[in-house]
């Protein structure tokens, strides 16, 4: 898409210091930015989170972040690469990757449906996620495979569930 150009020739033409500059400056408009390396959007997103956990939100909003504070944190000791590529806690999306998104040569999306919420069912994606990045390894030794969880979107419930009529 031309927004998603338009993003990337914009970052590709900034110096590795206003690169990271940009991140801290505005770390969630750098982190929900479309067309950004997976390694950008990670570190602006955990800015973002580091601020939701360190008590920038509350409620709701709170459990979601400590709950992703925490996936990171268990991949991570498991010795697995983890980027957060989306971490909006006010519309409650999440999107992360198991792997490197930036030199995986595969890339499997696990797209969650009704009912799923980040702060309840993110530990549950993330565990399959592995799963699937495990078994493309199996099936593929030595091939980089990265696997995103990604929740950035709001399933519906089933209260907006459409129902069928009879006609």
């Amino acid at each position: 898409s031309p927004d998603l150009q338009r993003a990337a020739t914009w970052w590709a033409g900034l110096t590795a210091a206003e690169q990271l500059a940009e991140i801290a400056a505005r770390p969630a408009r750098v982190g929900a930015l479309d067309g950004l390396p997976a390694w950008a959007r990670d570190q602006a997103n955990r800015l973002v989170l580091a601020a939701a956990v360190a008590g920038a939100v509350h409620g709701e909003r709170r459990v979601v972040a400590e709950v992703v504070a925490a996936q990171l944190t268990a991949h991570e000791a498991a010795g697995r690469p983890v980027q957060l590529l989306q971490f909006d806690p006010a519309a409650d999306l999440v999107a992360v990757a198991l792997g490197d998104l930036d030199t995986a040569a595969a890339v499997g999306v696990l797209v969650p449906g009704i009912n799923t919420t980040p702060g309840d069912d993110l530990p549950g994606l993330l565990g399959d996620a592995a799963a699937v990045g495990r078994a493309a390894q199996a099936a593929a030794p030595g091939l980089a495979v990265a696997t995103v969880a990604w929740l950035g979107y709001r399933p519906p419930g089933l209260a907006t569930m459409a129902l069928p009529h009879a006609s």
